[in-house]
């Protein structure tokens, strides 16, 4: 634990931070972190956003930008050109490549953290003010924001080489993970979530795919500075007039959300598992909206989705199983279209779903055996989908510490639903 009561995941890991810039700025940061609060004071929102901003910025000064090697590499213009070619095997190097923001960045002004870094620049090599105006111009737009394998916030983190390499698209074919390990700290790493024909750009995405596209428009336009036109964008854009109704009555809407179940699941009675074998389907290929029928597009109005989630975490914590099976698929359904089929967040609502399943098979087992057959059978196909897709898109060992990946979760409660299965069977 240091000085600021920051808990850390090991001696390991507070001697290496501590070693690369916390001696050089924890003794004066509670003293800057009390004036930026002073400085956006009634703004909550802002001043963690100008906390988050500042602590990065002075990491990467402290981190890449105190040798005298690294600031030969920033020019003397905040706009000026790096001044030596790029080199991909030195993030600095990198760093001083990445395109500015044309915004300011969101910090009070003037800086009041200069003090806190007055000796890493070389005396009388260039103004501390341009260095740090030159960083912090080009790191707001290039971070990433880093996600557990339960999808939950982790951390922002500056990770030149993606921001160099890897551009946005909301129909991506990779996904970018997080690893936290002994050796190297926080890690990214990017997994290809479906085949990628030789030529193809390598693409992951910036925004959650299932905002709506308004949303994701403004978020890419507001925090990376461009409009973006990818495949996804263009096909809602010209089905826009369909996904905007709302004209549909309670029975349309209701036919539509078995019509769209039944496009994109594959649980149909007529499959079968024995009791040595699963023989479940493969995961389900994700489809773009412009492939669905007309009379299924109110299903992808902006607020439908959230409407959808919201019933079935509701339903399933009241005990409501049947609805919330309902609704789960349903939801299912529509991420097979927003996402790819190995996007985590699908691979974590298939396992929600099975449980859900699994609860409404124990609470009201169907009267015939057939019957009690498909209600095992969904639950184990969502709970082999979950483990398929998670077992690509997610951390190998989980996030650091005791955390155990996902996929040890979902096999386990897999078996217990196949012997389950077995025993039905005899």
């Amino acid at each position: 634990m240091s000085g600021l009561h920051v808990w850390y995941c090991d001696a390991q890991c507070l001697k290496r931070l501590r070693d690369a810039h916390h001696m050089r700025l924890c003794p004066s940061l509670q003293i800057l972190l009390n004036a930026l609060q002073a400085q956006v004071s009634g703004d909550a929102e802002a001043c963690r956003l100008a906390r988050k901003d500042v602590l990065l910025v002075l990491q990467l000064v402290a981190i890449l930008y105190s040798t005298s090697e690294a600031q030969d590499l920033i020019p003397r213009g905040v706009t000026d050109p790096p001044t030596l070619p790029i080199d991909f095997f030195n993030p600095a190097s990198v760093f001083a490549h990445l395109l500015p923001a044309k915004d300011p960045p969101r910090f009070p002004v003037p800086y009041p953290f200069f003090p806190l870094v007055s000796d890493l620049p070389r005396p009388g090599q260039r103004h501390r003010d341009k260095i740090l105006l030159y960083l912090a111009s080009r790191f707001h737009n290039n971070n990433f924001g880093c996600w557990t394998s339960d999808m939950e916030p982790l951390a922002d983190g500056i990770f030149p080489v993606a921001s160099r390499l890897f551009n946005h698209s909301c129909r991506p074919n990779c996904v970018v993970i997080y690893e936290i390990t002994e050796e190297k700290g926080l890690v990214m790493e990017l997994k290809a979530i479906r085949p990628i024909a030789k030529g193809e750009e390598v693409t992951i995405s910036y925004v959650d795919p299932a905002i709506w596209l308004g949303a994701r428009r403004s978020l890419l336009k507001m925090n990376y500075d461009f409009l973006c036109e990818c495949p996804k964008c263009k096909a809602e854009e010209q089905q826009k007039l369909w996904t905007s109704s709302t004209w549909l009555t309670s029975e349309e809407r209701a036919s539509a959300s078995v019509e769209l179940i039944g496009l994109m699941l594959s649980l149909k009675p007529e499959q079968k598992l024995t009791a040595q074998t699963p023989a479940c389907p493969l995961v389900p290929q994700s489809r773009g909206i412009e492939e669905m029928p007309r009379s299924v597009l109110p299903m992808f109005n902006s607020t439908h989705l959230p409407e959808v989630a919201q019933r079935f975490s509701d339903q399933a914590h009241e005990g409501t199983h049947k609805a919330a099976v309902h609704n789960g698929k349903l939801l299912l359904a529509i991420y097979f279209v927003h996402y790819t089929s190995y996007w985590p967040m699908i691979g974590l609502h298939c396992f929600e779903l099975s449980k859900t399943m699994w609860n409404y098979y124990i609470a009201s087992p169907s009267p015939t055996a057939a019957g009690r057959r498909q209600q095992l059978f969904e639950a184990i196909c969502c709970a082999e989908w979950a483990y398929r897709i998670l077992l690509v898109s997610v951390a190998r060992k989980g996030d650091g510490g005791s955390n155990k990946p996902p996929t040890e979760e979902i096999s386990g409660f897999r078996d217990h639903i196949l012997a389950d299965w077995s025993s039905l069977a005899e």
